[in-house]
């Protein structure tokens, strides 16, 4: 999110209302002056972060139109058992992440992944490329967790693929 400064909107699929925006960050470390700031104020954005965020950076988010949701957090990571369950308790049944390789991993680590979507394009980028899904402590395949495919279809040039876990 710190590179690539996404929107994180729903856009071109004929939706009229925009979904929550929630951004999971210990120590609130964002940039004030990408569009999730720019923007908070007319699509929500909630930020899940540790009890020892920077006051002025938790005020400066407030100030933008931020929901600012403590959780539980050691020194370099917010709980994500506690941000699910306190993202429930407002409300949020179903949470698409579209976050970097190590968010996924965490989440797949913590069991709170019941289906994985995946858009593939026709491109190759080799190992330099971000990984999808950052390291998993699997060291034998009967470690990995299942998914089972469940739909797939073209959305213009790429593939969408839908996979529920077993």
């Amino acid at each position: 999110m710190r590179r690539d400064n996404p929107n994180l909107t729903a856009r071109d699929i004929g939706i009229e209302r925009q979904p929550v925006r929630v951004v999971v960050s210990n120590g609130v470390d964002l940039p004030e002056t990408h569009q999730l700031a720019q923007t908070a104020n007319s699509v929500p954005v909630w930020i899940c972060h540790g009890p020892k965020a920077d006051i002025a950076r938790l005020q400066a988010w407030q100030k933008l139109g931020a929901v600012l949701i403590e959780c539980r957090a050691d020194k370099n990571n917010v709980d994500l058992k506690d941000v699910a369950q306190r993202l429930a308790q407002k409300g949020l049944t179903r949470v698409f992440c579209e976050g970097g390789g190590a968010l996924a991993a965490a989440l797949l680590k913590e069991d709170l992944i019941d289906e994985l979507i995946g858009i593939t394009a026709g491109l190759v980028l080799g190992a330099r490329a971000q990984p999808v899904i950052g390291d998993l402590p699997i060291n034998h395949l009967k470690q990995a967790k299942r998914f089972v495919a469940h739909k797939a279809h073209a959305v213009g040039p790429d593939l969408l693929q839908i996979w529920r876990r077993c």
